[in-house]
Order: C-alpha cells, then sequence, then structure tokens
C-alpha cells in the first residue's frame, strides 16, 4: 500500500507536483530566455496579457533537466551583486563627464 503510493508519486512530472497546491503556475523557461521575459512572468506582466501567478521559474535545458530555479529572492539576489558595481561605474563615468574641458 505505501510502496504503491510511493510509485504513484515518484511517476507524478514535476510541474503536477508543484501546481498541487494551486496557488502558482509552473511555467518552465528555456536557458536561453531573456531575463526581461522571466522578470516580467513574475511580476505577473508577461507579454501576451495573460495574468498568472507565478513565483519560481525553473530554467530547462534542452533536454528538460533543470538547470536552476529563479524566484523574486534569487533575482534580487543578483541584482544586489551588481548594484556596487554599477554604482563605481556611474562615479567614473560622472567623474569623466566634470573633466571635460569641452561640452560637444
Amino acid at each position: 500500500l505505501a510502496s504503491d503510493a510511493l510509485v504513484s508519486a515518484a511517476s507524478l512530472t514535476v510541474g503536477a507536483v508543484a501546481n498541487a497546491s494551486d496557488n502558482s503556475s509552473f511555467v518552465a523557461m528555456p536557458a536561453e530566455t531573456p531575463i526581461r521575459d522571466v522578470l516580467l512572468l513574475i511580476t505577473g506582466r508577461s507579454e501576451g496579457g495573460e495574468s498568472r501567478k507565478v513565483r519560481r521559474v525553473p530554467i530547462v535545458n534542452d533536454s528538460g533537466e533543470v538547470l536552476h530555479v529563479l524566484s523574486g529572492l534569487s533575482l534580487l539576489d543578483i541584482l544586489m551583486r551588481y548594484l556596487k558595481p554599477i554604482a563605481a561605474m556611474k562615479s567614473i563615468s560622472a567623474r569623466r563627464f566634470d573633466q571635460r574641458k569641452t561640452i560637444a
């Protein structure tokens, strides 16, 4: 009886398990997907007018294997890693602009 349940559970697809609570959609995307599309999907602003609640987006390879799962939190983590370098580049750019003798 328990082994039958285990065999049954093991044969479920990841999408069926992810949507078991029906609280959010399961939308896998290929690794070549622009990060902008993932952000639009997670924020509920995906193009095509369809509004779905998506909290996590599995990134899959051509074989359908999951490479990584992106969430709003993981995207914020990436952003935080790049904020300091971006601020430094803006500062360098501003200093160079301030040092110009003439405005072309």
